[in-house]
């Protein structure tokens, strides 16, 4: 038997249920779970993270020298690509993704270590202005 969640509906993998960041397409309803934090992205946003961090994990195979620091930033990077690719908003819609604490921490630090690089900030500036609402960035880059 297929668990269920709160509405009595069947449980849908793709919306979190388990392990990992919890998501839904726009037109449903979305609260953030306890001790969860929502973000509500739009299409645009949502092809902008994936590009900023596709393009950071494929920079970061290319260092030569693997450390443990960057080996858990791809292992967060790789897992958040996974959601991702899973979300498809409608055009014009958003759609909701439900971190735990950790999860979003480790998004923050992934983008954070991809600002600090002026060669990939740079790469990516029309991305990080639209993800800046998301993340209370300032929209002008260095």
């Amino acid at each position: 038997m297929r668990p269920t969640d709160r509405d009595g509906d069947p449980a849908d993998p793709s919306l979190g249920h388990g392990e990992g960041p919890r998501m839904t397409a726009s037109g449903t309803r979305a609260h953030p779970s306890p001790g969860r934090d929502l973000l509500i992205l739009t299409q645009e946003q949502v092809a902008a993270l994936r590009t900023v961090l596709e393009g950071y994990r494929a920079s970061a195979f290319r260092q030569l020298l693997p450390t443990t620091e960057r080996n858990e930033r791809l292992r967060q990077t790789q897992a958040l690509l996974g959601w991702l690719h899973a979300l498809a908003p409608p055009p014009g819609g958003e759609c909701w993704l439900n971190l735990a604490p950790d999860e979003l921490d480790g998004l923050r630090q992934v983008l954070q270590v991809v600002r600090e690089q002026p060669t990939l900030r740079d790469r990516w500036r029309r991305e990080f202005q639209l993800l800046a609402p998301l993340f209370g960035w300032s929209t002008s880059l260095p």
